[in-house]
């Protein structure tokens, strides 16, 4: 009797100490597989703007945990939808949105996700007029640049 409340004891604590990563494995793999999909999304709202001929957004809704593509104004309306990992917030202070202006271009700036789960950065550089992101995953909230130390 003894041997098997200890037996369920010992499973129990290896299941508790177990579960707790692979819900972080869980999060990371959603959160790799979210930059290939944005930049899908990313190059299609540009691709709109561009055949449009007007401006469009790409709002970052963290309570619906989605980023949303939306006409500019007049006529706002949402276009397209891609939904967020459920650990990846976007850090306070850097605007919620992305304008691309009917030429494709957005403003170069970077852009720093944090990942409540795995206690990860994602610095998301907008290159050359909104062509091209380049991210970089981190364990500090900054990057370093070449040659510092």
């Amino acid at each position: 009797m003894y041997e098997m409340v200890l037996v369920l004891i010992v499973v129990a604590g290896m299941l508790t100490l177990l579960a707790r990563p692979a819900r972080a494995t869980q999060a990371v793999y959603a959160e790799r597989a979210f930059w290939p999909a944005f930049q899908r999304f990313w190059q299609s709202s540009r691709q709109t703007a561009m055949r449009k001929r007007r401006q469009v957004q790409i709002k970052v809704v963290s309570d619906q945990r989605q980023l949303q593509l939306w006409t500019y104004p007049p006529n706002e309306r949402i276009i397209q939808r891609l939904p967020l990992p459920g650990s990846l917030r976007l850090e306070a202070g850097q605007g919620d949105s992305f304008l691309f202006y009917p030429s494709g271009y957005v403003r170069a700036r970077t852009v720093i996700w944090r990942s409540r789960e795995t206690q990860r950065w994602w610095h998301q550089a907008i290159q050359l007029g909104g062509r091209v992101f380049e991210v970089t995953e981190t364990t500090t909230p900054w990057v370093r640049t070449l040659g510092e130390r």
